[in-house]
């Protein structure tokens, strides 16, 4: 669900930002997508040291508020919500460069012809690139809802199925 319902979404807006070309494009496209060049375990040991109660990121972030967060993998309330975040993390990349390379197969031709004919960016991207990648975006649900099904290797070392099993 949250592949679908926010990384997807989230990508296509990303990449709709980030089809075009240029050396600062270049470097926010490889930012994104380094993530997804981690190993599973690798990302879920990273976001278990984010979400440490006592030494992690979250504890730092609660002291700026002088607030006291949870212990996020340690609370049934914050562990499924703390392991999408990750999902959405490590996965968003792939499926932006995925909605890049169909936006970038758009002939240029069209665009220019809608630009012309005086339609504006958000029906050009509703009613032209949208549909125009609709192969891509299929075959980006289709890895979302694969991939979703094959995180055993990222959760076991975030959570090890707890607490109390919730994350299991």
């Amino acid at each position: 669900a949250a592949s679908l319902l926010v990384q997807l979404p989230l990508a296509i807006w990303v990449s709709i930002a980030l089809s075009e070309t240029g050396r600062v494009v270049s470097w926010m496209r490889t930012l994104f997508f380094l993530p997804y060049m981690l190993a599973e375990i690798a990302a879920g040991l990273i976001w278990k040291f984010v979400y440490d109660g006592n030494y992690g990121l979250v504890p730092q972030v609660g002291d700026l508020l002088h607030t006291e967060l949870p212990f996020v993998l340690a609370d049934k309330l914050w562990v499924i919500p703390a392991i999408m975040l990750v999902i959405v993390w490590k996965y968003f990349g792939f499926h932006m460069m995925i909605y890049i390379a169909g936006l970038q197969s758009i002939p240029n031709e069209v665009i220019e012809a809608a630009r012309l004919d005086g339609v504006k960016k958000w029906q050009i991207v509703w009613h032209i690139k949208l549909p125009m990648i609709w192969p891509s975006i299929v075959i980006s649900v289709f890895f979302a809802i694969t991939g979703a099904l094959q995180l055993f290797d990222m959760i076991i070392p975030l959570t090890n199925g707890g607490p109390s099993n919730s994350s299991h």
